[in-house]
């Protein structure tokens, strides 16, 4: 039977769950041993690899999860944004600007949101940085949208007052 020996006090190691055993690596220990069991520069290439992409964070089961939330909010808070702006009567011209901008919004939106990692925070304990984090993917996502919107040559341009109230109804909905 193979003896563990426990890392010295300054030792601080990764643990990796791997076919139910726990292997220990890490780059350098503190205490400046290696484990001979871990190959840690296949770990450090695949972390740099991963660090150097466009999309920082890993695509997981709960993250989709969340973004297709945030979709589906996106498009009722823009739909509502709309209609508050509107007074809930819509022309026709109105309602054709309607739905053909709300798929580029909801994606532009999306983007923003996962690209600042609000799809990956925790909801179980929310704090006033999570706030922060929404204010600051609010503020992206709205500015892109009225970047794109004063660029486009096109007839259909939502007014301004619907993405300031898209804005407005994003962080009291997912805040």
């Amino acid at each position: 039977a193979a003896v563990r020996r426990t890392p010295p006090v300054g030792c601080v190691l990764l643990k990796i769950r791997h076919a139910g055993d726990m292997l220990r690596c890490g780059a350098v220990p503190k205490c400046g041993r290696r484990n001979s069991r871990a190959d840690t520069s296949t770990i450090d290439t695949l972390a740099d690899s991963m660090n150097s992409r466009l999309m920082p964070q890993r695509l997981t089961k709960r993250a989709l999860a969340a973004l297709v939330a945030h979709a589906a909010a996106f498009a009722v808070v823009y739909w509502l944004a709309y209609n508050l702006r509107t007074e809930f009567v819509l022309p026709e011209q109105d309602w054709v600007t309607l739905w053909v901008t709300l798929p580029a919004i909801v994606v532009i939106k999306s983007i923003a949101f996962y690209y600042l990692g609000h799809c990956h925070r925790s909801w179980y304990s929310v704090s006033f940085s999570d706030l922060v984090a929404l204010f600051n993917a609010a503020n992206l996502s709205t500015l892109v949208l009225l970047a794109i919107n004063g660029l486009l040559v096109s007839t259909l341009h939502p007014p301004r007052g619907v993405f300031v109230i898209d804005w407005a109804l994003t962080i009291l909905v997912l805040g």
